[in-house]
């Protein structure tokens, strides 16, 4: 399976687009999200399984009935538990994204609680893209947040001065995606959304305050968050670029309908290619 990404400044509008795009979606695309993706890989392997475990009978029974998404991703976790993690272990590939990993939860940005939470959120999504990625298929799968790229981007606040040389590194070794859909906006007017976001209780975790977690960073700081983010974003875009990733660059400044045809005509093109 190959991957599709969103990146982009935190709290822009990436998610609300994302929903949308689920909302308009035709039978007739093909791309999926990563737990449809991460279903369809539970139930052929269950499938192919059954006879080991009357758990995996259970299961290829399960994942065939129409259950709401919550059961049937905790179902599609379970049964693929065991091969993520060993499949983990053996990919020498992922090997830097993991030792980042460690790298920040070392940093002292956030209390230990959080960073470990995080790092525990991350290490557990990361393992079920890469069992994706290694899954032997043809079709796209579309993720929106806690990737491996876009969460790798985004953990710390990169307070260093060789912030630009690790992003360099770190996108030069990790495994690229199939592609990538670049959300970008204005500095100011994504501080505006942040700020409105915030009124109504909504903070991700890279704006939220280090000495009150349930509080916005000042605005000083905010700015430099964004354009941390954007710089970095920048060298990825870049080097991924590079590397013969394809690119698709929306301006969250116009019109949803506008960006959801964009990126609709995007993914057509995997699809397109994969049927020539």
């Amino acid at each position: 399976m190959r991957r599709i990404e969103f990146i982009g400044t935190e709290g822009i509008g990436k998610t609300s687009l994302f929903d949308d795009l689920i909302r308009q979606r035709k039978k007739s695309e093909k791309w999926l999200t990563l737990d449809e993706a991460r279903k369809k890989v539970a139930l052929k392997y269950a499938i192919e399984n059954w006879r080991i475990s009357h758990n995996y009978l259970l299961a290829t029974i399960l994942l065939s009935l129409p259950f709401q998404n919550t059961i049937t991703k905790t179902i599609s976790d379970l049964v693929l538990k065991n091969p993520d993690q060993e499949l983990v272990e053996e990919k020498i590939l992922y090997h830097p994204f993991f030792s980042f990993l460690i790298y920040f939860s070392g940093t002292n940005f956030y209390n230990p609680q959080i960073r470990l939470h995080r790092i525990l959120n991350l290490y557990q999504n990361s393992c079920r893209i890469i069992n994706l990625e290694n899954f032997q298929s043809s079709d796209i799968f579309l993720i929106e947040e806690g990737t491996i790229l876009g969460y790798g981007l985004y953990m710390s606040h990169w307070q260093d001065d060789d912030y630009q040389k690790k992003a360099i590194s770190f996108f030069h070794k990790i495994p690229p995606p199939a592609g990538i859909i670049h959300c970008i906006l204005d500095n100011e007017e994504a501080i505006t959304r942040i700020y409105n976001r915030s009124k109504n209780g909504i903070i991700t975790i890279a704006h939220r305050d280090s000495d009150n977690y349930h509080a916005l960073v000042d605005l000083t700081v905010l700015r430099k968050i964004i354009q941390m983010q954007n710089s970095i974003t920048e060298i990825g875009i870049e080097i991924l670029k590079r590397k013969n990733v394809k690119i698709l660059t929306i301006d969250l400044k116009n019109s949803t309908m506008e960006n959801i045809l964009r990126i609709k005509n995007f993914l057509g093109e995997f699809d397109n290619k994969n049927n020539k």
